[in-house]
């Protein structure tokens, strides 16, 4: 990303809040009527139409078919934590890594923390690691600059 595209980034963002922080309780964009909404829950009873079933079944076949055309496992898995914090930045799963030592070269797109260590996708879909005892895992940043 080019530091134009993060400034305008940053320039939304905080037009976002001033708006939110100035509009008024009663208002759709207010981030107290957002909190106080309560999420929703199945039914006891619940139960997907046979339209539906046949939906979700064919693109769990077609997601199934890409997967063996590919050649690939997926790399990315499903958690309930979407953001971890290395070396005091928020990392989502998939997002791009850079190492400040080198120039910002990319390093790989983060998958997952475990303890002390970094897993990671290179540019061949190979999972690697970076524990904290290598001198790039206190370089690992999310900015390319």
């Amino acid at each position: 990303m080019r530091i134009d595209e993060v400034q305008n980034k940053i320039d939304m963002i905080s037009n976002a809040l001033k708006e939110t922080f100035h509009a008024g309780d009663d208002e759709i964009n207010s981030v107290l009527q957002l909190l106080s909404i309560k999420p929703a829950s199945y039914p006891e009873s619940f139960e997907l139409s046979k339209e539906s079933n046949l939906v979700l079944n064919a693109l769990e076949g077609i997601s199934n078919r890409l997967l063996k055309i590919e050649g690939e496992k997926p790399i990315f898995y499903k958690t309930e934590k979407s953001t971890f914090r290395i070396n005091g930045e928020d990392f989502e799963l998939g997002q791009e890594m850079y190492d400040s030592g080198s120039n910002f070269n990319t390093i790989g797109k983060f998958i997952w923390v475990d303890g002390s260590i970094i897993y990671y996708s290179d540019n061949e879909n190979t999972i690697k690691s970076i524990n904290e005892e290598n001198d790039i895992y206190s370089r690992i940043t999310s900015l390319p600059f």
